[in-house]
């Protein structure tokens, strides 16, 4: 064995990083990226056919729109159920209708009523009958068939009185109601089974039952090589705070094991609701199509952009064996930080035109809609998923949400052009004033805030009244305080975000 310091270890490793990438790049010498493979096609992950409910707190009286799509999953039925009546003996509503994403109305049959079949002799449907529905009682329930699988992204509700108008309304997408808590109650939470996981590299898998996993034993890191059913046990007995966790084999795969319920919100994380289009982004960025952007604050990436970063590294992570720089051990993606990200692909992409990671695409300049404020340190694919609850929230379509970062904005081999000496006429500062406000992602342990830069970007911030919204992935979900009142928020939403 040959003996050499820290410091030297850490330049290896670096070196064997980028040795890798670039013999991707050198097979694929017209795709900025290399060829990029789509992970959830190769190896057939579906999103499941998981229940998700919604709940909101209705104001009365009510004549609204209600974002619905940013819980719930394409579905054929949607469930309505109604809880308590504002100050009246019976509920009344005039009108109910969903919307489409482009706002055009899907039509449907309602097929049930307080779980009873429609059968338009007993049980006459609520809706639609040209008059308003009214109905004594506390609770009450509503199924409405649209036909085919749809992709309601509004459901309309108009109460007119507001003494009828029901105080809780818990909108599902299918004909019953989810069996796990939608209210953190811990009794209520699925476990953890060998059959619940989703694989991300490595040879496609039919059987669990030879693979052997690394498990780590102690604090310092040492490993154990056990089996799934210990991994499902261990699991079991100390479940991770996020509802899922990831774990490297002997032969290199990488599975993901989930809580039961929680098969979407892990196909979010690694890929969105859209992963197909970042891979093609990626695919169809060729050499020499990026374009030169002379206004540092104009690099805004695109939250297509970023989502197509999350592509890159769920596709080539494990694959290429990526190496942190700080301890040398292999990631997965979920470990990922901006300090590796910065080491292992962004500066080896952007070094021989010594560009912004933002110039390699072909979309040209982009004004920030919101600077972000956040530190290397945070895994990527959690500070990507609370661009995405930002976006969704504030209801920008992902081609017109822009977030300035500086690991993808500034020219990394020449630091110095784009910051300058005097923080107040850096480009942090002028992406700053071009936003339409701050997003502060910030980490479960808060260490954002112990950052020197982070404390100047909220002073001015501050000083200059700007608007600030601040994120979080913790849990296995995205918490938001906004600065303003969001689009179709509700006042439960408020509470629980």
């Amino acid at each position: 064995k040959t003996h050499c310091s820290p410091m030297l270890k850490k330049t290896i490793r670096k070196s064997q990083n980028l040795n890798r990438f670039k013999k991707v790049l050198q097979t694929n010498r017209s795709q900025v990226f290399g060829r990029t493979e789509d992970v959830y096609m190769k190896y057939g992950i579906t999103r499941g056919n998981e229940i998700h409910t919604k709940i909101v707190d209705v104001p009365t009286p009510v004549k609204s729109r209600f974002l619905i799509d940013d819980e719930l999953e394409p579905s054929r039925y949607i469930l309505l159920e109604f809880e308590g009546i504002h100050d009246s003996y019976y509920i009344g509503i005039n009108t109910i209708e969903f919307y489409d994403a482009k706002g055009n109305t899907i039509p449907f049959t309602n097929i049930a009523v307080d779980g009873q079949d429609v059968d338009y002799e007993t049980v006459q449907p609520a809706f639609p009958t040209g008059s308003w529905w009214a109905v004594v009682g506390e609770s009450h329930s509503l199924v409405f068939d649209f036909g085919e699988v749809k992709c309601p992204k509004y459901v309309f509700i108009w109460c007119a009185n507001a003494a009828s108008t029901p105080k809780l309304l818990s909108i599902t997408d299918a004909v019953e109601t989810t069996p796990y808590s939608i209210r953190n109650d811990a009794d209520k939470e699925g476990g953890f089974e060998e059959t619940l996981h989703i694989q991300l590299a490595g040879k496609p898998k039919k059987s669990m039952e030879k693979l052997l996993f690394f498990m780590k034993k102690n604090q310092e890191g040492n490993t154990n090589l056990v089996s799934c059913t210990k991994i499902v046990e261990y699991l079991n007995s100390d479940p991770p705070a996020n509802g899922f966790q990831g774990f490297l084999t002997k032969c290199g795969c990488h599975f993901v094991f989930y809580r039961e319920g929680l098969r979407t919100s892990v196909c979010n994380y690694f890929f969105g609701k859209d992963h197909s289009t970042s891979v093609q982004l990626l695919n169809g960025t060729l050499v020499g199509s990026g374009e030169t952007i002379d206004d540092v604050a104009k690099r805004a990436m695109t939250l297509e952009e970023l989502r197509a970063v999350r592509a890159l590294i769920v596709s080539n992570c494990v694959e290429m064996c990526w190496k942190s720089g700080w301890d040398g051990s292999l990631l997965r993606p979920e470990d990922v930080n901006l300090y590796d990200l910065n080491s292992i692909l962004i500066k080896p992409l952007t070094k021989k035109r010594n560009c912004a990671f933002k110039e390699l695409f072909a979309s040209g300049e982009s004004r920030p809609t919101y600077y972000v404020s956040h530190w290397w340190g945070e895994k990527v694919l959690d500070f990507i998923r609370c661009c995405e609850y930002h976006a969704t929230a504030h209801n920008l379509n992902p081609s017109e949400a822009t977030y300035w970062v500086c690991a993808y904005a500034n020219r990394q081999h020449d630091l110095g052009a784009d910051l300058g000496t005097d923080p107040s006429k850096s480009s942090f500062n002028a992406a700053m004033k071009m936003s339409n406000g701050v997003f502060l992602v910030i980490d479960p342990n808060v260490v954002v805030t112990t950052r020197i830069w982070v404390d100047y970007e909220l002073y001015r911030t501050i000083t200059t009244g700007s608007m600030l919204d601040i994120g979080v992935f913790n849990k296995g979900k995205v918490h938001l305080i906004a600065d303003k009142d969001l689009p179709h928020e509700t006042p439960y939403q408020k509470k629980q975000t």
